[in-house]
């Protein structure tokens, strides 16, 4: 089922169910082309640390995406063509972090999706600054993530929520699917928006 949400846009999936968290919009794909969808192993940094991230790659299982907390210091860059190769050993589906990477144009030719904030060269150290377990809640923005919850992401956004609402999830974006595909097909022979949207 997780595979079937690449074929609904994050648009439609937030607007289907009100237990769908938005992650800020200003992280964005650096690919352009890239879409995610896959469970999330959640991830905290140290301040200026990118030890946990590290570790998260060993830890995650195959197929999940690390979603990463920074905790500060967002110009940074804390994820490159070394650690991507090492997740693309690992089988990990991708990278959503609250702040920078670098070498993006290498990420982007290994084919290894990442959501971030922004690109910096700025190095981070490696120092293990706290004693933690992986994975733990974070919260991004306003969202509160969890471990193995479902995140989704595509070139307008990203959208999370608890993988107990998966299928209700997929079910409840499909039939807006269906229902959006009539009210365009109306659209076409004459229907005004205001009429179908009953805005009168």
């Amino acid at each position: 089922m997780i595979d079937e949400l690449t074929k609904i846009s994050t648009a439609t999936l937030q607007a289907t169910s009100t237990q769908v968290s938005v992650l800020p919009r200003d992280i964005n794909p650096i690919d352009p082309d890239s879409r995610i969808s896959g469970r999330i192993f959640t991830v905290r940094l140290d301040p200026a640390s990118n030890y946990y991230l590290h570790k998260a790659i060993y830890e995650a299982g195959k197929s999940d995406i690390l979603v990463v907390q920074s905790q500060g210091n967002f110009e940074l860059g804390y994820f490159g063509e070394i650690m991507t190769v090492a997740a693309k050993q690992r089988q990990l589906k991708g990278l959503v972090i609250d702040s920078c990477v670098r070498d993006t144009r290498e990420i982007i030719d290994l084919g290894f999706p990442v959501f971030c904030k922004g690109i910096s060269i700025k190095n981070t150290t490696k120092e293990k600054l706290t004693s933690q377990t992986l994975p733990v809640p974070i919260e991004i923005g306003s969202c509160n993530l969890r471990p193995g919850d479902i995140i989704v992401g595509d070139p307008e956004g990203l959208v999370s929520f608890p993988e107990r609402l998966l299928k209700k999830v997929i079910h409840q974006a499909l039939a807006n699917i269906e229902s959006e595909k009539e009210w365009i097909a109306q659209i076409r022979q004459g229907r005004s928006t205001m009429d179908l949207l009953k805005l009168v």
